[in-house]
């Protein structure tokens, strides 16, 4: 009889301490996911995928939240410094997966979406049907799905936007402390890309404020070593977007699309999206990215970023 009583208590202890790990599991995914979407928001171009992401990257938080309570009720709370280390590591991750393009990283956002969505219905499943848990859970996996369900659909627009095995697609973002205006008048003059570039750039046609269909050459550099190239503005819908193409650069393709969304009356998501091919060389296969000019690329846009923030007052 004493045998028979002391089995629930061990029963018990195991049942929780499996729901411990259980939850354990889910909440590291959850910080891994917000390391990492944390790093990709700076490298998305597109302010349809940023404008996504942010929204995924709330809810993760989210759930990052209510497991840590939940963990918290279970047993004991995982050290502030182990959460710590181990979300910096997930950042690092992040950078290593924005640099090596925007469909590797999607691949990785997708997987770790996906292992969230099994996760939470396993979880669920561990709690009475209509359980306060097992809700909870349900809610979490059915938001995980609308995720794994949008990553696959913008998948398959990548891979017919006809760009796959052309171009490398460089892509950094940032928010602007100024209104939208401001800061589309700012890049669509000539005279401010000496302060973005840091080098003394001049226009001998004497173009300042270019608009769509614009033609003109940009000297850019200190003599004798300066550079001229020709610039052609493709495409503008003020003061929302933007492309510029170039020539006369060690590339055969050179794209530039810069969008602008407003976030409210003092603050612009401002993105960029690079498209290149280098001259005389074929575009570097995905497994063996980041290629050299895409890290120098990727440093570029992040200078040009920072300039801009100096330059509206953010250091």
């Amino acid at each position: 009889m004493g045998t028979r009583l002391d089995q629930p208590p061990i029963a018990s202890a195991s049942r929780q301490a499996s729901l411990w790990g259980h939850l354990t599991f889910n909440y590291l995914t959850e910080i891994m996911a917000e390391g990492v979407y944390e790093q990709v928001l700076h490298h998305l171009g597109d302010p349809e995928v940023h404008a996504r992401i942010t929204r995924f990257l709330d809810e993760e938080r989210h759930h990052a939240l209510g497991l840590s309570s939940h963990l918290r009720e279970v047993g004991p709370g995982l050290p502030d410094a182990l959460v710590g280390g181990f979300r910096d590591l997930s950042r690092l991750l992040g950078l290593y997966f924005a640099l090596r393009g925007t469909n590797a990283f999607m691949d990785h956002v997708h997987q770790l979406e996906q292992m969230g969505e099994r996760w939470y219905g396993e979880l669920a499943e561990r709690f009475p049907e209509g359980s306060i848990e097992a809700r909870r859970y349900d809610r979490y996996r059915e938001q995980e799905q609308g995720h794994v369900e949008w990553l696959e659909a913008y998948q398959a627009r990548r891979e017919q936007d006809g760009l796959a095995g052309q171009v490398e697609v460089i892509e950094f973002a940032s928010i602007v402390p100024a209104p939208i205006e401001e800061v589309f008048a700012f890049y669509s003059d000539t005279r401010s890309l000496g302060v973005l570039l840091g080098l003394p750039v001049s226009c001998p046609e004497g173009v300042t404020h270019f608009k769509e269909g614009d033609r003109f050459h940009l000297t850019v550099g200190y003599p004798p070593l300066a550079m001229t190239v020709d610039s052609h503005i493709a495409a503008m819908d003020a003061p929302y977007f933007y492309v510029d193409r170039k020539t006369t650069l060690p590339f055969d393709r050179w794209e530039h699309h810069h969008h602008f969304t407003p976030l409210g009356p003092r603050e612009t998501l401002l993105s960029d999206r690079l498209l290149v091919r280098p001259r005389y060389l074929p575009p570097m296969p995905e497994a063996l990215q980041p290629s050299p000019w895409k890290l120098a690329l990727t440093a570029l846009l992040w200078l040009r970023h920072s300039r801009t923030q100096a330059a509206f007052g953010r250091s």
